[in-house]
């Protein structure tokens, strides 16, 4: 998730400068929080997670696990159940599991079998390990990859027939044609220098209710105040879901992330 900063900041900052500026949309005030949750649930890793989830029971976070870079054998060990379960006991924990592409170079049934493992999870017998959703990372964003990308939608919800959130990472804008076969696509995900103005604008307004923007690296102190402004931009903007990250990489927990959850608050 860390490859290709430049090239994708430098290609939306393109776009936004040769694209005419649309009317802005209403803002969403019910932004949900996402996170990265790569660690492993031992020796309190996850205990921020469970204390944002505690102390914020309006906002929605949307929560990305990734066992083995993908699911890993079935079933996890008993430290990774239960961590699972944990955030599921949360009403406002919607889990999701991680799922690349390898940027297309990957079968699609390697995707299928992955889904499938998945899938298991949803019907694990002792603790509640199930998922909400997949998150595809890796995901393409030339025109000429939706074939690809519609045959890894059809892939997932054959695993999971009952219904599945499908949530897509290019980590930059991308045309219209592929939030077809996504719930939430990840439209800018890099550093915190790279998010200014013509890059924001890079994302067209109409896609911001099923946009998810990652802003990674920032500079600031978590006490700086930075955190809630840049909560309150997503929200006038009206993107579906995103954070701010410090320094940290996403093994770690950043406090600069538990500024920005907490500075969401809802009704």
């Amino acid at each position: 998730m860390y490859l290709r900063d430049f090239i994708v900041a430098a290609s939306a900052a393109l776009v936004a400068t040769a694209a005419p500026l649309k009317k802005r949309i209403a803002p969403n005030p019910n932004l949900a929080v996402d996170l990265p949750l790569y660690s492993w649930p031992i020796d309190g890793a996850w205990d921020e997670v469970y204390r944002a989830l505690s102390d914020n029971p309006q906002t929605q976070f949307n929560i990305i696990i990734n066992p083995d870079s993908g699911p890993g054998e079935y079933p996890p060990n008993s430290d990774y159940t239960g961590g699972v379960a944990k955030l599921n006991s949360a009403s406002n924990a919607h889990v999701y599991g991680y799922l690349r592409t390898g940027f297309t170079d990957r079968s699609i049934s390697d995707i299928q079998a992955d889904a499938e493992n998945y899938a298991q999870w949803n019907s694990h017998s002792g603790e509640d390990i199930h998922l909400d959703g997949i998150f595809v990372d890796e995901a393409p964003s030339e025109l000429d990859k939706l074939d690809y990308m519609k045959s890894v939608h059809d892939a997932i919800h054959g695993a999971f027939p009952n219904g599945i959130q499908i949530w897509t990472n290019p980590g930059t804008t991308i045309p219209s044609e592929f939030y077809d076969y996504a719930d939430t696509v990840t439209a800018f995900e890099t550093g915190y220098n790279w998010w200014m103005d013509p890059t924001r604008e890079a994302i067209p307004w109409d896609l911001h209710h099923k946009s998810s923007v990652m802003i990674m690296r920032y500079e600031g102190d978590a006490n700086d105040g930075g955190p809630a402004e840049q909560a309150q931009i997503l929200i006038d903007r009206g993107f579906k879901s995103g954070f701010l990250w410090g320094q940290e990489g996403y093994q770690e927990f950043s406090r600069v992330w538990g500024k920005f959850a907490d500075a969401i608050k809802q009704d």
